[in-house]
């Protein structure tokens, strides 16, 4: 796949960019704890292009 940008709300972990969307998924998981919902994006190809995650506030 390749890399993968994590940018979060002001006060979070802050942006980063990491191996792959999963190394970035565990680092918010780790600081928001779960995500309450997950909706993953693809292209018109069914490729993964990005994730929202939505947390309980």
């Amino acid at each position: 796949m390749g890399q993968a940008q994590v940018v979060t709300p002001r006060g979070g972990p802050g942006m980063g960019v990491f191996a792959d969307s999963g190394e970035g998924l565990r680092r918010l998981a780790r600081f928001y704890g779960p995500a309450r919902r997950h909706w993953v994006y693809e292209d018109a190809a069914g490729n993964m292009v990005g994730h929202l995650l939505g947390w309980e506030t």
